[in-house]
């Protein structure tokens, strides 16, 4: 649906929350958002990511270095507890994805807005 909205000029930006965000602007945010932001890149949509500076990560340089944390298969397999799909089935189940600062306008924060490559110089050393 989402890019059928864009397609058809229904959305004027995007904005999504991170849980982490690297020194060079790459965010890591629920399964999805990445999707979301390629679509944006693509319609020519602005893409926002909205976060409390402290959010920002000093410790971490890009996203390459963002652990993600992977869910239990059983959350795809299983819905109310009764086996949905089969269970010899792999299932690669991430909970978040990593947004690279490229296909982000600006990182916004209760301290100010930035573009991604500005968002360094920002952090307190």
């Amino acid at each position: 649906m989402a890019a059928w909205a864009m397609k058809n000029h229904q959305v004027d930006c995007v904005l999504v929350g991170a849980d982490n965000v690297a020194r060079n602007g790459d965010t890591a945010n629920k399964i999805g958002t990445y999707m979301l932001a390629v679509l944006c890149k693509h319609h020519n949509i602005n893409f926002y990511p909205v976060v409390p500076f402290t959010t920002i990560n000093k410790n971490i340089s890009s996203g390459e270095e963002i652990k993600i944390e992977e869910r239990p298969a059983s959350e795809l397999l299983r819905v109310n507890g009764v086996l949905v799909g089969n269970s010899e089935c792999p299932v690669w189940n991430p909970a978040f994805d990593v947004t690279p600062a490229h296909l982000i306008t600006k990182i916004l924060t209760d301290f100010g807005n930035w573009a991604p490559d500005a968002l360094e110089e920002q952090i307190p050393k």
